[in-house]
């Protein structure tokens, strides 16, 4: 049984494109503590 899953080239340089602007500019990304419990919440 063969449990890789291929992740379309598109999908990985989206991901990669937004790590690298997560590294430019940090203040972007939010506080998944944060963020888990505002969803939590409603």
């Amino acid at each position: 049984m063969n449990n890789e899953i291929e992740i379309p080239i598109e999908h990985q340089k989206l991901v990669l494109s937004r790590i690298e602007a997560s590294k430019v500019s940090p203040k972007r990304m939010l506080d998944w503590d944060e963020v888990s419990e505002e969803i939590i919440q409603t």
